[in-house]
C-alpha cells in the first residue's frame, strides 16, 4: 500500500511539473506571435507612409542622427579645429608719430586692414594704439614685424578653440534648414487659407533663425580668417610726464575757482529762507515783548 500511494504521488507530481512546462511553453510563443505582429504592423505603417508622401517617424529620426553626427566627424577630420588667434603688444617708442604710422602701413604689407586706431597726449605724454587684421596665414609675420618698432614691455598671444561652438551652430542650422524644406513641402498641400497663413508665419520665424544662425557662422569664419594683433605704443614717462607743475597748479587752481563758486551759489540758494525765518523770528519776539509790557 505504501509503494502504490508513493508510485500515485510521483505522477501527480509528474502530471503537474508537465502542465507547468506545457503553459511556459505557451506563454513564450505567444510573445513571439505578439512580437511578430507588432513589427510586422509597424513595416507596413513604414510602407504605407512611403506610398503616401507620409514620414515614417522611427527611420527618419536615425537617419537625422546619423548624418548630424557624419557632419561633426568630417568637420574635425577634414577641416581641423576652429582656432581664432589674437595677439596684445605693448611697445615703448621716442616717437609714437611716427611708429603710429608704420605700425599701419603693416595692415597693407600683410594683406590686412585696419580694424580701429587711436593716438592722444595725457601729462606731455603721447600714446596710441592700432588694431590690425590680417589674414590668419600672415599673422605670426605681421607680429614679428610690430616688434620691430620699439621694445616690447608685455606680449600676449591666444589661440580660442571655437570647434565645439562652430559644429553646434551649423548642427542647428541644417536642423533649422530641413524643418523649412518640410514647411515649404506642406505650404505646397494646404488646402485653405488658414492654413497657408499658418505655415507662412512658421516659415518666416525659420527664416528669422536661420538668418541668425548664419550672421553667427559668418562673423566667427570673419574671425578665424582673420586674425587681430592689437599694438599699445607709449613714449618712454619721464621726471617732467610723471609731475608737470603748471599742470598741477593749473588743476589746483581751477579746483578752488569751482569750489568757491560752489560755496556761492550754496549761500545764495539758502539766503532768501533764512532772510524769511530770521524776520519772522524778531517780529515774534517784538510781539511777545509789547504782549508783556501791555499786561
Amino acid at each position: 500500500m505504501m509503494k502504490l500511494k508513493e508510485i500515485t504521488k510521483d505522477k501527480k507530481n509528474v502530471a503537474i511539473i508537465a502542465l507547468c512546462a506545457i503553459l511556459v511553453v505557451s506563454f513564450m510563443g505567444s510573445l513571439g506571435a505578439m512580437s511578430e505582429t507588432r513589427y510586422a504592423g509597424g513595416y507596413a505603417e513604414g510602407v504605407y507612409a512611403n506610398q503616401v508622401g507620409m514620414p515614417s517617424l522611427l527611420p527618419s529620426a536615425s537617419k537625422t542622427s546619423v548624418q548630424t553626427s557624419g557632419s561633426q566627424m568630417d568637420l574635425l577630420t577634414t577641416e581641423g579645429r576652429k582656432i581664432i588667434q589674437n595677439a596684445n603688444l605693448d611697445l615703448e617708442v621716442s616717437d609714437v608719430d611716427q611708429t603710429f604710422y608704420s605700425i599701419k602701413g603693416i595692415s597693407a604689407e600683410f594683406d590686412g586692414f585696419i580694424a580701429d586706431s587711436y593716438i592722444y597726449e595725457s601729462y606731455g605724454t603721447k600714446s596710441g594704439y592700432v588694431v590690425l587684421r590680417v589674414p590668419k596665414a600672415n599673422f605670426n609675420a605681421a607680429l614679428e614685424r610690430a616688434k620691430m618698432f620699439g621694445t616690447v614691455k608685455n606680449e600676449r598671444v591666444t589661440s580660442d578653440d571655437i570647434t565645439e561652438q562652430y559644429t553646434d551652430l551649423s548642427a542647428r542650422l541644417n536642423s533649422l534648414k530641413a524643418s523649412e524644406n518640410r514647411m515649404l513641402v506642406l505650404l505646397d498641400r494646404a488646402e485653405n487659407v488658414s492654413q497657408i497663413l499658418e505655415i507662412e508665419k512658421e516659415l518666416a520665424n525659420l527664416r528669422e533663425r536661420i538668418e541668425s544662425l548664419e550672421g553667427s557662422i559668418r562673423y566667427l569664419d570673419s574671425r578665424m580668417e582673420m586674425s587681430t594683433i592689437t599694438v599699445n605704443i607709449r613714449e618712454p614717462q619721464g621726471i617732467t610726464a610723471q609731475f608737470n607743475l603748471n599742470e598741477v597748479l593749473s588743476n589746483s587752481a581751477n579746483g578752488f575757482i569751482g569750489s568757491t563758486i560752489f560755496i556761492i551759489e550754496f549761500i545764495g540758494g539758502i539766503l532768501p529762507f533764512v532772510l524769511v525765518v530770521g524776520t519772522g523770528w524778531v517780529l515774534y519776539n517784538k510781539a511777545k515783548k509789547m504782549k508783556q509790557h501791555a499786561k
